[in-house]
């Protein structure tokens, strides 16, 4: 694994019992979050740490925002992104029905950790090396995330100005990082261990973005007075199983895309009809093109299909906290899975998003 966060002795919290209901789970981590005198989140800050004023709530902000992420990477290390994605919007929804406002404001939090926590995976061993009176120096993997959320955040006095200078609270913060991981891990480690998902016990869901089919008909159907009354009713376990249909579909067109493209790639030779043709660039050929014509035909409308159907968080290239799995463990252990297992969605690089 490459960041060396991850690599901390297990210091478990074995005192305390832990809800094995998801949505008991929810709320007990609510108190925590928002009452803000519960560890991990009380303990945000490194020992001796200390911040100027105007950075303070800047940086306790973003490290429980971390820490609260991270609750969500173990979970759909456990059990897979869709269910995280939706264990993610029942927690903001209940935030909203504790504290007004709060469910917005901690899932733009979520979304920045997110962004975050994948644009510094990316960097290279390389990337973060320099030179220090002639000894190379590999700087942690937090520094850079520290540095990212400083200048980053919407409400950072760092904001907008990539020249400016962070005034050592860059190094501080890495530490504070590294300090609530720590923290974070001895409890949420048994915690999630307790709690078993069950789509049944969430009471409430925000519908996808841009769903998939079998969602998308959930919608039509929900509170429709053209369906008969038993069928406008729909549960958060209808969604989640709606999802799960959705993703495997889509991994289907996938699968068929790429062996239509490996069988264009494996094609040598031209068939026996081939005849060279002047027409448009002179290049082409009669035969070939229609040698070529039904696989040509199966690629479009595959590519077709997945474009229309494929939800934002299934598609190419999302990053959404819809992949975040405790960073590069468990974003390449959802990697080797891939999606067999119905449970876990991936961006173009192999990363879980929730």
């Amino acid at each position: 694994m490459a960041w060396k966060l991850w690599k901390t002795e297990k210091r478990y919290d074995e005192t305390r019992s832990w809800p094995s209901g998801t949505h008991e789970s929810l709320k007990q981590l609510l108190d925590m979050y928002l009452g803000g005198d519960s560890p991990p989140f009380a303990n945000w800050a490194a020992p001796g740490i200390t911040f100027a004023p105007e950075v303070e709530t800047l940086a306790r902000d973003g490290v429980r925002g971390y820490q609260l992420a991270l609750w969500l990477w173990l979970f759909a290390e456990k059990h897979g992104t869709i269910a995280a994605k939706m264990v993610r919007e029942s927690l903001c929804l209940l935030a909203d029905a504790m504290q007004p406002s709060s469910g917005d404001k901690i899932d733009s939090l979520l979304d920045l950790e997110n962004r975050l926590a994948h644009s510094v995976e990316d960097l290279s061993a390389q990337q973060r090396t320099f030179r220090l009176e002639g000894l190379s120096v590999e700087l942690p993997m937090e520094f850079f995330l520290a540095t990212a959320f400083l200048r980053l955040a919407p409400d950072s006095p760092y904001a907008g100005n990539e020249g400016t200078y962070l005034q050592g609270n860059d190094f501080k913060l890495a530490d504070c990082f590294h300090h609530a991981t720590e923290e974070g891990l001895a409890v949420f480690r048994p915690m999630i261990d307790a709690v078993d998902f069950d789509a049944k016990s969430l009471p409430n869901w925000r519908w996808s973005a841009h769903p998939g089919a079998a969602e998308r008909h959930l919608q039509r159907r929900h509170k429709n007075p053209l369906f008969a009354l038993h069928r406008q009713m729909v549960t958060a376990h209808e969604v989640y199983e709606a999802r799960l249909a959705d993703a495997r579909a889509i991994e289907d067109i996938r699968t068929e895309l790429n062996e239509t493209s490996r069988s264009f790639s494996e094609t040598t030779e031209l068939p026996l009809n081939w005849q060279p043709s002047s027409k448009d660039t002179g290049t082409t050929s009669t035969g070939l093109t229609n040698a070529g014509s039904s696989l040509a035909d199966r690629a479009r409308r595959s590519a077709m299909q997945l474009q229309r159907c494929a939800p934002t968080y299934l598609r190419p290239g999302a990053l959404r906290f819809t992949r975040t799995g405790t960073v590069s463990r468990l974003w390449s252990r959802k990697k080797r899975n891939g999606l067999s297992d119905g449970r876990c969605c991936m961006d173009a690089s192999g990363r879980p998003s929730f």
